[in-house]
């Protein structure tokens, strides 16, 4: 599940099913309440108007936009280079290590509009006092 804020940083989240109770579940805590909700047609966002500010809904069967405002192209934007990632460089993404990619994509997303030299200063700076060993990964 990936909640983008318009304009800013995307949060994406492994999920074991798409469920109301699961969706609901993980963006009510993460979401301010005075947002405006953007989502598919999916039946699992239907109530979220009772807890956010507003819910609207893109049916991508009749339309694509509703209109300037309302769209989920963002979510749909890092959902494609997510898949163009994992097809044309991964080829394979376990759901062991999914959460791992998801992070990463996140970041990627979070920096796209920064400086690339800035961008690879931050993931270093951000290793600092951090120790991936391969058996943690494999065990």
């Amino acid at each position: 599940m990936t909640m983008v804020e318009r304009g800013g940083n995307a949060k994406t989240v492994m999920v074991p099913n798409v469920r109301k109770r699961t969706l609901q579940g993980v963006a009510k805590p993460v979401i301010d309440k005075s947002a405006v909700i953007m989502t598919d047609a999916h039946l699992a966002y239907e109530g979220l108007d009772d807890h956010f500010t507003a819910h609207w809904t893109v049916d991508h069967s009749d339309t694509y936009v509703r209109g300037v405002i309302f769209h989920t192209n963002f979510a749909e934007s890092y959902h494609s280079l997510l898949k163009r990632a994992v097809i044309g460089t991964f080829h394979h993404v376990s759901d062991k290590h999914l959460p791992r990619y998801l992070s990463e994509f996140d970041r990627r997303w979070n920096e796209r509009k920064g400086n690339e030299g800035a961008n690879a200063c931050g993931t270093i700076e951000s290793a600092a006092g951090r120790r991936l060993m391969y058996k943690d990964l494999v065990s």
